[in-house]
């Protein structure tokens, strides 16, 4: 046997058990090590450190500059603001091609204001990062999107809220345009277009052939209205070709000047609703001509050449969207209940006799399949207890999102490497006696 040879493949397989998960990076502290969230990203090594910023107000607007890189809240975002009042900005920009390995994660955002540009709270552009438990409130944009704004970019959006956020175009809570973002388990309220002619997408506004997934959201209190005429989609408008998947939703009290105070679609886009409810929203059709209304078409709204495609869903007034039984919808009050968070929030849990209730909501265990086809786990019931078997319509709360099964992560290709790298020694070494070619 040539034992140089045999001695140096035994030598990668060390190195491969030593470092079987790849470089690691440093955790870098704010303001520990740096007094600045900027400061932090500007120094971070792309792809191996994470900025983890600790509890406190931060008076600065951030761009992650290209930075593949985790900038966390230690404590969350109850007690950790990045406030861009007075500094007239975008308060997170991811302008520069990033990724989901991007992750702003923990985080209340508030006060941006960019006087020349759009997304007050967070501008992406042509960048798809990873935004986890943030609260995006009290922001504006001078264009679209004030608490977001995605532009030829898809970012993942999970455990976020976006709060009574204001916008004189389109998009208060959320814009998305040529842009297919992965939305869930989020909250979307008070949120406001509320200037001018046209405007749409009080919680959110989906254009430009945008194909937002939309899994879990609760939409309450939106709206789009300016005391004019084609002012639509309080909870979300769909326009220019744009085809959302809603599953799991629940829009409610939302109103708009025109129509659509649920949700809006024109220029041919065709939402693709499943297991949600629509009740109580609001339009006024034709700017205010014989209004309020809260019939199907507040609800819900086709314009032009534009066809929602509704299944499983509860929908208030319901006429034409419940006149195909294999269907599915269905026109019954949802029976909500309040439960044990704090209302509003809390008022949309779904009436059932095993959670103390005296009747069952028509919505429980309607759904359009069991609640694993979903991946989701969550609850519709007061007491808690998760919703199991057929998946109930409408919003879930205390939900989770559990994904089939990912890619191997870096240190499981590790083990693979290592595995195969032991087989190919194993082979050149052993196999029928011979040493490995000099």
């Amino acid at each position: 046997m040539n034992h140089s040879k045999s001695k140096t493949i035994l030598g990668v397989v060390a190195i491969v058990v030593a470092f079987p998960c790849g470089v690691f990076g440093a955790t870098l502290n704010v303001p520990g090590d740096f007094a600045t969230i900027q400061g932090c990203i500007d120094a971070a090594v792309s792809g191996v450190d994470e900025c983890v910023v600790a509890s406190g107000t931060y008076n600065e607007c951030i761009n992650f500059s290209g930075q593949a890189i985790t900038v966390r809240s230690a404590d969350g975002p109850d007690v950790t603001t990045i406030d861009g009042f007075g500094l007239n900005c975008s308060v997170v920009q991811c302008v520069n091609g990033e990724g989901l390995d991007t992750v702003l994660d923990g985080f209340t955002i508030t006060g941006g204001n960019p006087p020349t540009a759009a997304g007050g709270g967070m501008n992406n552009v042509g960048s798809s990062p990873t935004v986890h438990n943030c609260v995006f409130t009290l922001n504006t944009g001078n264009d679209n999107g004030g608490g977001m704004h995605n532009l030829n970019s898809n970012p993942r959006v999970e455990n976020c809220s976006f709060v009574d956020n204001v916008q004189p175009a389109d998009g208060a809570g959320m814009y998305n345009s040529n842009s297919n973002p992965t939305v869930s388990n989020c909250l979307f309220s008070g949120n406001s277009v509320n200037a001018g002619v046209n405007r749409h997408g009080g919680g959110m506004a989906n254009t430009g052939g945008s194909h937002s997934i939309v899994t879990n959201c609760l939409f309450i209190n939106n709206v789009a209205r300016g005391g004019t005429t084609n002012n639509a989609g309080g909870g979300m408008s769909n326009s220019t070709n744009s085809q959302p998947t809603i599953t799991n939703c629940t829009f409610i009290g939302n109103s708009a000047d025109d129509n659509g105070g649920g949700i809006w679609a024109e220029a041919g886009s065709q939402p693709t609703i499943v297991n949600s409810i629509f009740w109580a929203n609001v339009d006024d059709a034709e700017g205010g001509s014989g209004g309020p209304f809260t019939d199907e078409s507040a609800q819900v709204h086709d314009a032009g050449a534009s066809a929602s495609n509704i299944t499983y869903s509860c929908i208030q007034s319901c006429t034409a969207f419940c006149s195909n039984p294999p269907d599915q919808n269905i026109g019954a009050d949802p029976l909500f209940v309040t439960g044990p968070l704090v209302p509003p929030f809390g008022d949309w849990y779904l009436s059932q006799i095993t959670s103390g209730q005296g009747a069952d909501s028509l919505c429980v265990d309607a759904g359009s399949g069991p609640v694993s086809d979903f991946y989701l786990a969550g609850t519709t019931r007061t007491d808690q207890v998760d919703d199991i078997g057929v998946v109930d319509m409408g919003y879930h709360y205390n939900a989770t999102l559990a994904p089939p099964p990912p890619i191997p992560a870096v240190s499981e290709w590790g083990l693979i490497v290592l595995l195969l790298l032991v087989v190919t020694v194993g082979t050149l070494v052993f196999a029928r006696g011979r040493s490995v070619p000099a």
